[in-house]
């Protein structure tokens, strides 16, 4: 049995496959043990038929500007394609709550998670502090 491909090109597979939230940010992880990695916090708005929702990335390997897109890639193959306007990097209040109660959590434990700014250099920030 043949199942007939949808996409000719790995760039198409990437571009159909990507998260595309409402709204994003970028957090800052320190370990206990003082390793740093950034991960995406992603919010979609809900609906009267859906509940908002949210998501963290495995962690960022790779990032590339496309227009008025930037594209985070993570540690398990997914990405992220974000539009890149100050307006959507931000959260919910119900999406804050919940990365605020991560951020207590880890403190408690000798870490720290810290939003970064909009401004921030991603592919500098990036590729100094995360490994490959």
């Amino acid at each position: 049995m043949s199942k007939d491909l949808k996409f000719t090109t790995a760039s198409e597979y990437v571009e159909e496959n990507a998260y595309t939230p409402d709204y994003w940010t970028v957090v800052k992880i320190t370990t206990p043990q003082n390793e740093v990695f950034y991960k995406v916090f992603a919010t979609w708005c809900g609906s009267y038929t859906m509940n908002e929702t949210w998501r963290m990335n495995s962690g960022i390997t790779n990032v590339e500007t496309e227009g008025d897109y930037i594209k985070f890639y993570g540690n398990s193959g997914s990405v992220y394609k974000l539009v890149n306007k100050e307006s959507n990097y931000r959260t919910t209040m119900y999406a804050y709550s919940v990365l605020e109660s991560m951020m207590k959590k880890l403190e408690l434990l000798g870490g720290k998670i810290e939003e970064m700014p909009f401004d921030t250099n991603w592919h500098e920030e990036i590729n100094n502090d995360t490994t490959p």
